[in-house]
């Protein structure tokens, strides 16, 4: 049979999805030798004792595994390609008959090994029809060991470009830095909403001050205590407790027998003996006292 290299793309692609089983798989393009065959499995190259192989010979056919496969979730792949091993395997008498099939399967071999050396072409890395020239020559073993593939920023030659550890750093602070940023933000929508609610809380706190109706000057009122005003309207100040309290004792005056109260002066500075009294207090000013008509003393506090 003829072989045309627009039409034998010697690659087959196939994938068994989650829930299903396969064993067999079409080789869709014309291969000679079992061994012309190279079946991968989620890329990996299987082994040949792992599929039999049907067809070939200048002809189509398929490859059956020995162990069905299993779908995956992620699906699992299979590709199969032809690589033709690069040899003339056919040599024709100088003179005389020969074989005219014989050399039609020669000739088929030869176009089926240019189709594989198209598929791996197409597959390269290849300058652009339009492009200028430039080398896109790998550097050196030594140049290249642990770094990426690069282009020179004014030929567009292959160069070698930052190391792996170079490029995984940047992904790395890029990555932390990205992290950084969204904490950043939600921090920043915390002290929005926390600067919200000071806010309201200071005007609450203003609001609850204005209704108080606290006295608005201290000028003159040094030491004083702030209570509320006999009309129960609002706060006023008023002389502190310390100053305010006064010192009451009582004694019997031995000479005349009667009961004797002592007090000091509001705001004064006095002393007392509190031995020389049978008993005192102390006191906010304007307490006074009376006998009843049984000769009982009466203490009337404000």
């Amino acid at each position: 049979m003829t072989i045309l290299l627009t039409n034998n793309s010697p690659r087959d692609s196939y994938t068994v999805t989650n829930g299903n089983t396969q064993s067999l798989f079409d080789v869709t393009f014309e291969f000679f030798d079992s061994t012309d065959l190279k079946v991968y499995k989620d890329g990996t190259l299987q082994s040949s004792s792992t599929y039999t192989v049907a067809g070939g010979d200048g002809a189509i056919g398929s490859i059956t595994f020995t162990s069905a496969i299993v779908g995956t979730t992620a699906g699992v792949k299979i590709v199969i390609t032809r690589e033709i091993p690069l040899q003339r395997t056919t040599d024709f008498p100088t003179s005389g008959a020969f074989n005219i099939g014989t050399l039609n399967t020669e000739l088929d071999r030869f176009i089926a090994i240019a189709a594989d050396l198209n598929d791996s072409i197409n597959r390269s890395l290849v300058l652009n029809t339009t492009d200028s020239d430039a080398t896109l020559t790998l550097p050196t073993l030594d140049d290249r060991k642990g770094n990426t593939l690069a282009f020179d920023a004014t030929t567009g030659n292959a160069i070698a470009g930052p190391s792996i550890t170079q490029v995984n750093n940047v992904i790395a602070n890029v990555a932390q830095a990205s992290e950084d940023a969204t904490t950043a933000t939600t921090q920043a929508g915390i002290a929005t909403d926390k600067a919200s609610e000071a806010s309201q809380s200071a005007s609450d706190a203003a609001a609850s001050l204005a209704s108080a109706n606290l006295p608005t000057s201290f000028t003159g009122n040094a030491g004083k205590i702030i209570q509320v005003n006999s009309g129960e309207t609002a706060y006023e100040f008023a002389t502190s407790a310390t100053n305010n309290g006064v010192f009451y004792g009582l004694r019997i005056d031995t000479s005349t027998g009667h009961l004797v109260v002592d007090s000091s002066t509001l705001g004064g500075s006095e002393s007392f003996t509190l031995d020389d009294y049978d008993n005192y207090f102390f006191s906010s000013p304007n307490v006074t006292f009376s006998l009843d008509t049984s000769g009982d003393l009466i203490l009337t506090t404000p």
